[in-house]
């Protein structure tokens, strides 16, 4: 096997109607040829799909809807703080800073 043929390999692949209109209006939009169009495709997808695709996407979205239903509960049970957490902060430090270096 010489190795441009190792670098490359012919999978015949068969489309349905619907996908091969797809891939015309994606070539046609960016002026590609079908089958640079279809390259590009299957690269995508196969980025998609070895990211963990879909499923990943969906058992995060999952797992936020879950954290936003426990802050949910939480605000049910003690209410929602009105302060502000970050000037709080800011000025305790502040304090702080003030009582261990003092102003001449």
């Amino acid at each position: 096997m010489t190795d441009r043929a190792r670098r490359n390999r012919r999978i015949e692949v068969r489309l349905s109607a619907q996908q091969v209109r797809r891939l015309d209006v994606l070539a046609a939009r960016d002026g590609l040829d079908a089958e640079e169009a279809a390259l590009r495709a299957l690269e995508v997808g196969l980025n998609v799909l070895s990211s963990g695709g879909p499923q990943d996407r969906l058992r995060r979205l999952e797992a936020l809807a879950h954290l936003g239903a426990i802050r949910g509960e939480i605000e049910n049970l003690h209410g929602a703080y009105g302060g502000d957490l970050v000037a709080e902060d800011r000025a305790a430090r502040a304090t702080r800073q003030e009582a261990a270096w003092p102003k001449a």
